[in-house]
């Protein structure tokens, strides 16, 4: 049993008190994650490659990305307050998260891109294939540096990889802010800062904001009026939406700025010319769909304080185990597409058709997703194991 004490043999943090969530607050976030993943799925499937008389929606897979980093700024903040966890732990948890998935889907990846460049059905699906070249993708990839000072290298024509640099950047962010000990914590951090660049840390408040949420949330839902204060958030939240896109309006109208070059347009054309791609996805786009997406998880999930559920209801059951494919939905879907495009005849004009290419990919997530998170609970436990070891060498 790994002992959670700091060296003065106190815990190194107490658990949030009480219930930290009602079976009815945890299907809602289930629910929410997967349409998420859904929807990033769908704005891709829109494209002119796989699908024709659908409109191109690929602000909804970016919106829903968007909704994602406030996701997970939410649970990492439940987890690390209903545990007690040490910074190994923590680190162990996240790193097997994340490779257990990541690592299947970039060999996936690999492999559909290979099968394309060697069995081309037509000049459309024959991709290059240089080996020097997806050898630094995958090693950007599988080290989360592929998006760093707004460096865009995707995994071939899979493109989705880019925001596990934010996502996993922000995991190391909140770890040593919150687990970290001693002032070299705050070196680190503005190490980190400079080391991940603009890009990342533009979009970190965003990912902060979903642990305000949780916080937020667990006040709420003990205090005596929870709707009355949330309502009354809503509109400090809407009041400080409103005065900073007007200063962002009013500062990209200003003289310096027009000499500059600074409004998002012409600036972000000026970085793709340069291969910087600095504000490729760091408007405040962004922040447009997370921050009311997730005020209104919020209130959902104190709403749902007065629904009862059953753990052992039989929806309960199903709901999360296809929500467990959410994270394989996301990193799969673009290879599975790919396949389908290349090598299946189906009607790119056909709503029927597509439709059902969609609940196949979903179904085929769904089913990686058992041995998806038996491949996390092995890495797991043997990086716990070998830590644990380590900790007893004197």
């Amino acid at each position: 049993m790994i002992n959670h004490t700091k060296s003065n043999g106190k815990p190194a943090r107490q658990p949030f008190p009480g219930d930290p969530m009602p079976v009815s607050g945890s299907i809602l976030l289930d629910i929410v994650r997967f349409a998420a993943a859904i929807a990033v799925a769908v704005g891709h499937f829109t494209s002119s490659t796989f699908s024709t008389h659908w409109p191109y929606l690929i602000n909804l897979a970016f919106g829903a990305v968007a909704v994602f980093f406030v996701l997970s700024g939410f649970v990492i903040r439940l987890i690390t307050l209903t545990r007690l966890m040490t910074a190994t732990e923590y680190a162990i948890d996240r790193v097997s998260r994340i490779y257990s998935v990541l690592l299947p889907a970039a060999l996936l990846t690999i492999v559909v891109a290979f099968c394309l460049y060697r069995l081309p059905v037509s000049h459309a699906y024959q991709p290059a294939f240089p080996v020097g070249t997806i050898a630094t993708q995958f090693l950007a990839c599988i080290t989360f540096t592929g998006s760093f000072w707004g460096l865009d290298l995707p995994m071939t024509f899979n493109s989705v990889f880019w925001s596990l640099s934010y996502e996993c950047a922000y995991y190391a962010f909140y770890g040593i802010a919150f687990l970290g000990r001693g002032p070299w914590k705050w070196v680190l951090l503005c190490g980190l800062a400079i080391t991940v660049g603009p890009p990342i840390f533009f979009l970190l408040p965003l990912w902060l904001f979903g642990c305000f949420i949780c916080d937020a949330y667990h006040w709420l839902r003990r205090s005596q009026y929870p709707l009355t204060t949330y309502f009354g958030s809503i509109l400090v939240i809407c009041l400080l939406g409103v005065i900073l896109r007007t200063v962002v309006a009013a500062l990209q109208h200003t003289p310096a700025a027009a000499a500059l070059h600074i409004p998002e347009a012409h600036l972000l054309q000026w970085t793709r010319f340069h291969h910087l791609h600095l504000l490729k996805r760091s408007g405040l786009q962004a922040y447009e769909v997370g921050i009311p997406v997730g005020t209104l998880i919020l209130g959902l999930l104190l709403a749902c304080e007065h629904v009862t559920i059953s753990k052992q209801h039989a929806s309960v059951s199903l709901i999360r185990r296809i929500a467990d494919g959410t994270f394989t939905l996301y990193l799969i879907h673009l290879p599975i597409f790919m396949l389908f495009a290349a090598y299946l005849p189906y009607d790119h004009a056909s709503a029927w058709q597509k439709l059902s290419l969609l609940v196949l990919t979903l179904a085929v997530a769904v089913a990686l997703a058992g041995p998806t998170d038996a491949l996390k609970r092995w890495m797991r436990n043997g990086l716990s194991s070998h830590s644990f070891q380590k900790a007893r060498v004197p």
